[in-house]
């Protein structure tokens, strides 16, 4: 299952109760795919694509913050977070004489 995965690759990101709610979940899809019955299989599923996409969020929005932590301009360097503290860069057009 691509949930298990999800969970354990980000398993430090999500809360415990989020876990235990997705666990839960998991082994209804698995009761449902056992007892063969479309209709449960298909409730199961939409309970835990659901579920899924809570942890999407927490996750993306954990990845954001320690992005624009770390894009943040470092206040002693004097230098910007792109990059553009090169003030000699000429910029300019140039052909090649034979």
């Amino acid at each position: 299952f691509a949930a298990e995965k999800l969970i354990e690759d980000n398993a430090d990101k999500i809360p415990t109760e989020v876990k235990t709610e997705i666990e839960g979940k998991i082994a209804a899809v698995r009761s449902a795919i056992a007892e063969d019955d479309p209709d449960k299989i298909k409730s199961a599923m939409d309970d835990l694509n659901t579920a899924l996409q809570t942890v999407g969020q927490i996750v993306y929005a954990q990845d954001a913050a320690q992005a624009s932590a770390s894009d943040a301009p470092d206040p002693s360097s004097g230098t910007s977070a792109d990059g553009d503290d090169d003030d000699r860069t000429v910029e300019g057009e140039f052909r090649e004489v034979k």
